[in-house]
């Protein structure tokens, strides 16, 4: 009985590694527009379960983070700490589990390059970053500025220098324009060339560039920076730096083979009709101008919360930001992307769970309830006639205008070809 049940369990094994391997050949990725397909990882029986995923391999790095904390509270002594290196340590900490539970518990992203490890610690650290964000919502915004000038940086709490770059805006020469080029371009483009690795559609990132454009004319009158010359605004803005880094990122991207996205529009000479996601269904295209308005409010709010709390341009408080929500933004778009297109497996546990999405957009509420929660005392003044009708008209032709010629007049001279067939 013995040998027999030994025989049995050799051929089960040997049953399954034979499976397991057919599983894991997978054709070589081509780079035909279309990213590396990762091979699916097979079930693992308890018996084959491998060393690294058992209970146990995570007993380690439990106790290494039990020890650090507790090492940290009993000997490190601050000398005559305030209580910004109390609320400094405590976040270290915070920092520090939500890490180990990104890393150990939270499951794979939609990306594995460069390492699923990055991933979700970038998950964790969104995580955190929402954790501090909620006592914002409820504290007034001078303790904020003291809280942040305590706990981060003791140079901050002091009033932004206001800077306007509508003056002088005749354009005698090209040398105008030459002469407005400084770092800030550079990082400019370079913002522009994540937004098109994250967005990899063309027609969406200009949309989104003109769009957040036409928000600066809107809300000038609440932040100065926003006001700029014409030529600013068409010429160095849209047509020099973000064409520059939505060609280069679009190049890149298909250089680093990424999957291409049709979020707007997209058409071949192979094909009789664009295969565009937001043409498909009216339910699609509330989906796609859903991404587009949330994709304004991540930068909206960034420029918001800068001039509320008084943080300068340069600082690292907002490099910070922003490199957190071009991580968190990759993979959320991407999440969307697969949920709005379907272009995903029903039995995935990642795709049901959907972290990045649900914690970039939880982000971007909670900021933009905090803007508009100090706001309402700093920018007392209405804003202008002009601006509003032509929030009505944007409204109208986003909400109506477009459905109408994308949607319904077509279903109704179909309908009419149909019956008079």
């Amino acid at each position: 009985m013995l040998t027999r049940s030994r025989a049995q369990s050799k051929r089960k094994e040997s049953s399954f590694t034979e499976n397991s391997s057919a599983t894991q050949e997978v054709s070589p990725a081509k780079c035909n527009g279309s990213a590396p397909v990762a091979p699916a990882s097979p079930v693992l029986p308890p018996a084959c379960v491998p060393e690294s995923h058992e209970p146990r391999s995570l007993i380690p790095p439990v106790f290494a983070l039990v020890a650090s904390l507790a090492f940290g509270a009993c000997y490190i002594n601050f000398g005559s700490p305030g209580m910004g290196e109390y609320i400094s340590a405590a976040c270290c900490g915070v920092l520090g589990l939500l890490l180990f539970v990104s890393m150990a518990f939270i499951p794979d992203g939609p990306f594995i390059r460069p390492s699923q490890i990055m991933w979700r610690i970038a998950l964790g650290i969104g995580l955190f970053y929402m954790c501090i964000l909620i006592p914002f919502l409820f504290i007034p915004l001078e303790t904020a500025r003291e809280a942040l000038r305590i706990v981060f940086d003791s140079r901050l709490g002091v009033p932004l220098p206001s800077r306007s770059y509508a003056e002088a805006c005749g354009l005698d020469t090209w040398q105008t324009i030459f002469d407005q080029l400084d770092v800030f371009v550079a990082l400019h483009i370079f913002g522009w060339v994540f937004k098109a690795l994250i967005y990899r559609d063309v027609f969406f990132c200009w949309i989104l560039s003109i769009a957040f454009e036409l928000l600066e004319y809107a809300l000038q009158h609440q932040l100065p920076n926003f006001a700029e010359c014409w030529w600013d605004h068409w010429i160095l803005d849209v047509l020099l730096c973000n064409a520059i880094g939505i060609l280069v990122g679009l190049v890149l991207g298909r250089f680093l083979c990424v999957k291409p996205f049709a979020w707007a529009y997209s058409s071949s000479r192979f094909e009789q009709k664009p295969t565009s996601l937001a043409t498909k269904s009216f339910k699609n295209y509330l989906q796609v101008l859903f991404l587009l308005v949330g994709s304004l409010t991540a930068e909206i709010t960034c420029f918001y919360i800068k001039h509320l709390l008084w943080i300068p341009t340069v600082h690292p408080l907002n490099a910070f930001r922003l490199l957190l929500i071009v991580f968190l933004g990759s993979g959320a778009v991407r999440e969307f992307y697969d949920l709005f297109s379907k272009d995903c497996h029903k039995s995935s546990t990642t795709q049901k769970a959907r972290p990045f999405a649900a914690v970039t957009s939880i982000i971007l509420i909670f900021e933009s309830i905090i803007c508009v929660r100090w706001g309402q005392d700093q920018f007392p003044n209405p804003a202008p006639l002009e601006v509003k009708v032509c929030a009505l008209f944007a409204a109208f032709v986003l909400l109506v205008l477009i459905p109408t010629l994308l949607f319904i007049l077509p279903s109704i001279f179909g309908k009419h070809k149909k019956e008079s067939k």
